[in-house]
């Protein structure tokens, strides 16, 4: 019995380094990184999205100096009438001028603020469209997780799929374009 009681604390022992010296079996995972924002920059479609909206907005831009040139030209005549106009005249002229300006800025700044929200939108909005492309390069790689390269510390670079995810995107861009060339021709 005193046997048993002095070796009970290394069977005990034995039983734990047993439990823990197995080899742990996980299941292995395969993690990827990419560079959202070069993906969104350097891809033709995310370059096609933001030339859409500049071409969109080419027109709003114009309107803009064309009301400026427009303004300052009011001014620039304001000024030359000036000494035409009694003092009374010059300032109901000068307030309705003032008024006029104050206006046109309020409604350009709406405007503003309109384009500006669509154009902090494209972003998101692409890559809700390119979405599908990470769910099927995740199976492709039996891949766990997608990283985004800036939050991680340090990587290999053989799991970096940037290039890869671009090539596809470009890719399925190029070929969209093409039979929208051949619906157009037809």
């Amino acid at each position: 019995m005193r046997f048993f009681r002095k070796n009970v604390g290394l069977i005990y022992l034995a039983c734990f380094l047993a439990a823990f010296s197995q080899p742990v079996t996980a299941q292995s995972s395969v993690i990827l990184v990419i560079d959202l924002e070069r993906v969104y920059k350097t891809s033709k479609f995310g370059q096609s999205m933001r030339d859409t909206f500049n071409f969109e907005n080419q027109a709003f831009n114009e309107e803009n100096k064309v009301i400026l040139n427009r303004l300052k030209d009011e001014e620039i005549q304001l000024t030359a009438d000036r000494t035409n106009l009694s003092p009374d005249k010059f300032a109901v002229a000068a307030a309705a001028f003032d008024t006029k300006v104050q206006e046109i800025r309020k409604t350009r700044l709406e405007q503003i603020r309109v384009v500006e929200e669509r154009f902090k939108m494209l972003k998101p909005m692409f890559f809700q469209r390119v979405d599908s492309f990470f769910d099927v390069i995740m199976r492709e790689f039996d891949a766990t997780a997608i990283l985004e390269k800036s939050s991680v510390v340090r990587s290999n670079q053989n799991i970096d799929i940037t290039d890869l995810l671009i090539e596809r995107v470009d890719q399925a861009f190029l070929a969209n374009q093409s039979i929208k060339e051949t619906n157009r021709q037809d």
